[in-house]
């Protein structure tokens, strides 16, 4: 049967007209099986974090690793935000998929701004630049230019300004006061500490500070941002409200000498 209907067709459309007909059919199927995945994707997202979260299902289309629950997490302490003017500033963007979150929760706030501080070369700590070198030789469309598309794609542009730089190019002359500061560029000590006191400083009383990949886990790979969490966050009560999804500390600025406390052991999520 499908010999008889392979020449049938040759014999109506001509071989090439057949090898162009044959390609756009599965071309078809292959669209339709993709556009199948992605509808009980969306089922799933939907299903287990319901109706407040769907906005930020499309950060699960960035080719980048940010766990789920981690970016359920930061849309709801950047939703938490006044709704008014917030300022938002992280560090470390990579492709976007954490900044589409951030700009997702901050859409309907009149004024908002996110700044995404990222050098868009693949730089980054011994133990991820490999992978984004590899992950930047497998296109020829710049690392700036697709952060960009995934924000207009996914997020919320208009409320993104991308500082293209390492953050100590930005820090010294830095004077707005910041509801929200993601730390999650290099993961060096050195660096992670560098961010976290030149950078903490402008969080509002009562703004919030994020540190990824600050794992309590003595065998994850990263182990300096934790570090860097122990000696100047987790022993210090300014910071109050400590949660930890799995690597991913969450802490608030004290809002004054009042509300600091003695220090309590971080709830884990």
């Amino acid at each position: 049967m499908k010999g008889f209907l392979k020449t049938s067709l040759q014999t109506v459309l001509g071989k090439g007209g057949y090898r162009t007909a044959r390609s756009a059919y599965y071309a078809f199927r292959r669209w339709l099986k993709t556009r199948h995945r992605r509808a009980m994707d969306r089922l799933y997202w939907l299903r287990k974090y319901g109706l407040r979260h769907y906005s930020i299902y499309g950060h699960r289309l960035v080719p980048s690793g940010f766990p789920e629950d981690h970016a359920v997490a930061l849309y709801d302490v950047a939703k938490s935000l006044p709704d008014i003017s917030p300022v938002l500033v992280e560090i470390g963007s990579w492709l976007g998929k954490s900044s589409v979150v951030l700009s997702r929760a901050i859409k309907n706030k009149k004024g908002a701004v996110l700044f995404c501080i990222d050098p868009f070369n693949a730089d980054g700590d011994p133990s991820s630049a490999a992978h984004y070198h590899d992950v930047s030789q497998k296109t020829d469309v710049p690392l700036l230019e697709q952060f960009i598309h995934n924000i207009k794609r996914y997020g919320s542009y208009k409320h993104v300004r991308a500082l293209r730089g390492y953050s100590t190019d930005f820090s010294s002359d830095w004077n707005r006061p910041i509801d929200l500061l993601f730390i999650d560029g290099n993961h060096s000590y050195e660096s992670v500490r560098r961010d976290f006191l030149e950078w903490s400083p402008f969080i509002k009383p009562g703004g919030y500070l994020v540190m990824h990949d600050a794992s309590f886990d003595p065998n994850f790979r990263h182990q300096d941002p934790i570090r860097v969490a122990r000696e100047f966050v987790l022993n210090n009560s300014e910071w109050v409200d400590h949660k930890q999804i799995r690597h991913m500390l969450i802490v608030r600025k004290a809002q004054d000498r009042s509300e600091t406390s003695p220090v309590h052991e971080t709830a884990r999520l």
